[in-house]
């Protein structure tokens, strides 16, 4: 096919996360490659924000929580007709559905893609039958299907612009952050096991904890930390109107999560950032990160083991921090990222 695509990308989850994350970087690099992309999403959602601050079109869908009606469905077709879509990307398993039924009776147009950068498991069913093209975030997200053939899953992991170095805070307590929703599977818990080890020789460690109240608030991580004897040393903010802000404040980043990561978001920005990061090695995270900063899911003991010489040499610091920031731009670069995708797209619609 000559000429710009038009595609409309598909986004049902209400909240942010790191499958909005990436699904909002995929329209953007797509944009930028002149194609025309239209955003469908839950009117209120993080989403439905994006498309308004960035001046993507926007079509109104209902969110995951609610069940397919056959009235959105006759609605979505009409639209699609009209506007002569190339493509249909569906971010989630429900908009994979809402996209089969769409192209019931439509002779392939537009060509389905299902673009996957979540941690829940997928096997082939009746929706799958019309999809063109899959796209997994990460080897972890493609080892998740399956029914699939691995031939029809291309892996395009996720994209980021560098953002310009801020060197970490020269004066002051060292700083160990860690940015994700407070939930049990983020790993809070293991972060504070360790942090009580190190505090004994790093009495003056600062640990903080970026996020918003999920599945845990921050009274009961307090608590915790009183019952670990580090409240004194623990900070928790709240959730951060910017990311790249928060980890410039801080000198080493750590993400514990007990599980899930397909596409970690948060590691990628600590990277991105130049600060060195000691991570689980859970989902995609051991397809970003060298294997000398991983540690096993829940072993406090083992990630205190990592962050003691990142607290004990700031030489250490810098050429770890300088280590991620590169390997984020050559990668994950943004440029990567929309090539990778717009490959996958293209042969698509050919097909």
């Amino acid at each position: 096919m000559k000429g710009p695509l038009k595609i409309l990308s598909a986004i049902d989850i209400p909240w942010y996360s790191a499958l909005a994350a990436y699904a909002l970087e995929q329209a953007r690099a797509l944009r930028d490659r002149g194609h025309a992309v239209t955003l469908a999403a839950a009117p209120g959602s993080r989403s439905h924000a994006a498309a308004v601050e960035e001046g993507f079109p926007f079509f109104p869908i209902t969110d995951r929580k609610r069940p397919l009606t056959p009235a959105l469905v006759l609605r979505l077709r009409s639209f699609l007709a009209r506007e002569g879509f190339d493509v249909f990307c569906a971010h989630t398993g429900r908009t994979q559905t809402l996209a089969a039924l769409c192209a019931l009776g439509r002779g392939g147009r537009p060509a389905i893609i299902r673009s996957k950068s979540d941690a829940s498991p997928s096997s082939a069913g009746l929706s799958s039958r019309p999809v063109a093209a899959f796209i997994a975030a990460s080897g972890a997200v493609k080892r998740s299907y399956s029914g699939v053939p691995e031939d029809r899953i291309s892996v395009v992991p996720q994209g980021i612009e560098t953002p310009e170095f801020v060197p970490p805070p020269a004066e002051g307590p060292l700083r160990v952050g860690l940015l994700g929703r407070l939930d049990p599977v983020k790993g809070h818990a293991v972060l504070f096991k360790a942090a009580a080890r190190l505090l004994e020789k790093y009495p003056g460690t600062r640990f903080i904890c970026a996020g918003k109240d999920a599945n845990l608030t921050r009274g009961e991580l307090f608590a915790l930390a009183e019952d670990l004897g580090i409240a004194a040393s623990v900070e928790f903010p709240g959730q951060v109107p910017d990311p790249f802000a928060f980890i410039n404040s801080c000198h080493i980043g750590v993400v514990a999560s007990t599980g899930s990561e397909a596409v970690s978001r948060a590691l990628l920005e600590w990277m991105a950032c130049g600060r060195p990061a000691a991570a689980a090695a859970v989902g995609g995270i051991p397809e970003m990160l060298g294997a000398e900063w991983l540690f096993p899911p829940e072993n406090a003991a083992r990630l205190a083991e990592l962050l003691d010489p990142l607290l004990a040499d700031p030489s250490l610091r810098e050429s770890a921090g300088r280590a991620n920031r590169k390997a984020a731009a050559e990668k994950f670069s943004r440029g990567l990222f929309a090539g990778l995708t717009e490959q996958v797209f293209l042969s698509a619609v050919k097909a």
